[in-house]
């Protein structure tokens, strides 16, 4: 048809004008297969009839194979800054910088994780490839391993439980005339979300808002819940009118009794020592209740209260409590995993065998010698 055809002919117009501008680089690429040819063909030659050692021929085609090589792959490698400038905090990162507390960062649009975490900015994904099955069912991530907070988009109430203080998203413009109806959508959507924190920073690409509501990292609580199951746990933590300052929910009874007195002025908590694996905080408790970490539990991390040890409970589900008495007190919390101390012995068993090994070998030989 006549419609066929006139498609038939542009479409040969257009191979016929990318073979023309793809000419030159094609006749470069068949030159230097040609040279590099006869040049391995001769190499070849004189090495078969004796005029060349295989060590001449290796000084030909070490050159030979890296000029090959960088002509081709030139093209691929850019040049990029050196760490300290491509590292180099940006205007997020110094506004977070300011802040010298011990907090986390809802990263919600701004996809730095490597610049937070040369930064020393603690972010709610963490940096791990393995995250504990707890948060990642506090997040709504479910079973899956990647960083999918589904439950703090829709409930952001949560990260106050995250001691998630700075959340950063895009910034968004005022006038969406000029959106389509998904994208106007999109962008409401996200203004809806931010209005429950405050606008702090703007720097035209991203904006940072606080968490006015956000719990410190280590706080008091002077009563306590006990759920049935860890399941229950987690159901009653997501519900809106749970209040984390009054009482924290626990999977397991503390034989202790309930407080009768209000949140306020239950006690204060300050963490003095923070590190991998150890947490020491000074505690005053004004009555007896719980000091309340936002740090992940696993019955590996241990409790001393005072030098004596004492159990910390999974608390709101995915976090840590140790219950306190009244009075003034130190709380030391470390890591203390038994199959990291086997596998420490093992590991010095055998490097001790192996370097037994070594002498016995070494030795032996000496004397046959």
């Amino acid at each position: 048809s006549k419609v066929t055809t006139e498609h038939g002919t542009d479409d040969a117009q257009n191979k016929a004008r990318n073979v023309a501008l793809n000419y030159p680089d094609l006749q470069k690429g068949l030159n230097r297969t040609f040279i590099i040819g006869i040049a391995l063909s001769l190499l070849i030659l004189l090495l078969t009839y004796n005029k060349l050692k295989p060590w001449h021929v290796l000084l030909v085609l070490i050159p030979l194979f890296v000029y090959d090589t960088w002509s081709v792959d030139k093209g691929y490698l850019s040049e990029v800054p050196p760490p300290n400038k491509y590292y180099a905090p940006d205007q997020v990162i110094n506004y977070l910088k300011q802040d010298n507390t011990i907090y986390r960062v809802f990263n919600l649009h701004y996809n730095k994780n490597s610049l937070c975490k040369l930064n020393g900015i603690q972010i709610l994904g963490g940096y791990g490839p393995n995250p504990l099955a707890r948060y990642q069912q506090f997040i709504g991530a479910g079973k899956s391993v990647m960083f999918n907070p589904k439950d703090l988009l829709s409930m952001p109430y949560l990260l106050n439980l995250l001691n998630a203080k700075y959340i950063i998203g895009q910034s968004l413009p005022e006038d969406l005339s000029r959106y389509d109806e998904r994208s106007r959508a999109q962008i409401l959507g996200l203004k809806n979300y931010f209005r429950y924190f405050q606008k702090v920073y703007d720097t035209g690409r991203y904006t940072i808002y606080k968490n006015l509501f956000n719990l410190e990292r280590a706080y008091v609580v002077p009563d306590y819940r006990v759920a049935a199951s860890p399941e229950e746990a987690l159901i009653e933590v997501k519900k809106p009118e749970f209040n984390p300052l009054s009482e924290v929910i626990l999977e397991k009874d503390p034989g202790v009794k309930h407080s009768t007195e209000t949140a306020e002025g239950a006690g204060r908590a300050e963490i003095s020592v923070y590190s991998a694996n150890k947490i020491v905080c000074r505690v005053t408790m004004n009555m007896p209740g719980f000091l309340v970490l936002s740090e992940n539990y696993h019955p590996d991390w241990k409790a001393y209260v005072d030098g004596k040890k004492q159990e910390i409970f999974a608390a709101n589900y995915a976090f840590r409590a140790v219950y306190l008495d009244k009075g003034d007190h130190e709380v030391v919390i470390v890591y203390e995993s038994k199959y990291w101390k086997i596998g420490k012995i093992i590991s010095l068993i055998g490097l001790i065998i192996v370097a037994a090994i070594f002498v016995f070998t070494f030795i032996s030989r000496k004397k046959r010698t």
